[in-house]
């Protein structure tokens, strides 16, 4: 199999799964589930907000899955990741 056909399968696995998952997180934020609710309000947060975080970490999710936007995508997830941290 040629390299870069590795390559090109690679990151896209790599994506997906980054995806994936803060996908699975997203939505757990955006359907208010019981436990997500109850860990955001321990940190101060609210039940509207908290969905507005999830409503923005998707669309950030969505930027990084597309091609021709990954960049922003990606510039979008650090800084969320950056700042849970």
């Amino acid at each position: 199999m040629n390299t870069r056909k590795i390559k090109t399968a690679a990151g896209w696995t790599l994506t997906l799964l980054v995806s994936a998952l803060l996908s699975f997180s997203a939505f757990l934020k955006i359907t208010q589930e019981a436990s997500a609710v109850a860990q955001a309000a321990v940190i101060g947060l609210d039940a509207a907000t908290y969905r507005l975080i999830g409503l923005i970490e998707l669309a950030a999710v969505v930027l990084f899955i597309i091609p021709r936007t990954g960049l922003l995508g990606t510039l979008f997830l650090i800084a969320y990741m950056g700042g849970a941290i």
